[in-house]
């Protein structure tokens, strides 16, 4: 988590809240609604905060069906055993 939000802090100041790392962590995954529901953003706000950490690499988008997941790679291996973090983020379709 804190190396998540240094880099999200260096690379993207902009967008950085401590709010918006804290939701990236309640769940492996989020949604525009998640930011939109936790007060970080409006609608079209979240969903430029959520490309933006996709585009930089801190998150991978999923599409399932008519939804757009944002998952949390490193956290997602953390909680399903896949624990080295010094991998480059391989992209959406290989994980």
């Amino acid at each position: 988590m804190d190396a998540t939000s240094e880099l999200v802090k260096s690379h993207h100041p902009k967008i950085y809240s401590r709010d918006l790392i804290d939701a990236l962590f309640k769940l492996p995954y989020c949604r525009i609604a998640t930011l939109v529901e936790h007060g970080i953003a409006k609608r079209q706000t979240a969903a430029v905060y959520l490309d933006t950490l996709t585009q930089s690499g801190v998150l991978n988008e999923l599409k399932l069906g008519r939804d757009k997941l944002f998952v949390n790679w490193r956290y997602s291996d953390l909680l399903y055993g896949d624990d080295d973090d010094s991998e480059p983020n391989p992209g959406p379709t290989s994980r």
